[in-house]
């Protein structure tokens, strides 16, 4: 059975993992959880909480504006769309 989906979950996973340029498999070990959490939640048969989404994108913003890979500004202009 497919959960159901609040908003648009499994296209904000999908793009937040887009954005790092980052395959399923190195993103979920960049956010310490499985590689099937992160197929479940872009896929929209599992949700995430909000807490979890929220200390992911936290450490996406975090690492790779740190390090210069991307700005804060182009991850947020890039989710919002």
């Amino acid at each position: 059975m497919r959960a159901s989906s609040t908003g648009n979950e499994e296209n904000k996973w999908r793009r937040m993992r887009e954005i790092t340029n980052m395959t399923q498999k190195e993103f979920a070990e960049f956010i310490y959880t499985s590689k099937r959490n992160i197929e479940n939640w872009e896929n929209g048969s599992r949700n995430s909480s909000d807490c979890v989404y929220n200390l992911a994108l936290y450490k996406v913003l975090n690492e790779f504006e740190k390090n210069k890979k991307i700005s804060k500004k182009s991850i947020d202009k890039s989710l919002n769309e």
